[in-house]
């Protein structure tokens, strides 16, 4: 996490960053790649930052995988977010109910 703030803080002043992750860290290898976990949501200070940063990071390769960097609006971000969130509270309902 601390290198992907790094990473875009070389292109513009990073505000948030938010690293979808499952509420059973065991479960991480099998969601990996299924609704936002394997993604990472960096929202910065202005517009100009985050169009540097997406600029220089999509393309790259990371832990074996390209990166694809894209531009969210303010909402679309928001939703992301949202949706995160939802699928972090589905999860510990399911866990709850398997114990």
């Amino acid at each position: 996490l601390l290198d992907l703030v790094e990473e875009c803080g070389k292109h513009g002043a990073v505000y948030e960053v938010k690293v979808p992750r499952p509420a059973n860290p065991k479960a991480a290898r099998h969601l990996f790649g299924t609704g936002n976990y394997g993604k990472a949501y960096v929202q910065f200070v202005d517009t100009a930052g985050a169009q540097a940063a997406r600029d220089a990071i999509h393309g790259r390769m990371f832990a074996g995988n390209p990166v694809s960097a894209v531009y969210l609006t303010a909402q679309a971000y928001g939703v992301a977010i949202a949706t995160m969130e939802e699928e972090k509270q589905q999860q510990q309902q399911q866990q709850q109910q398997q114990q």
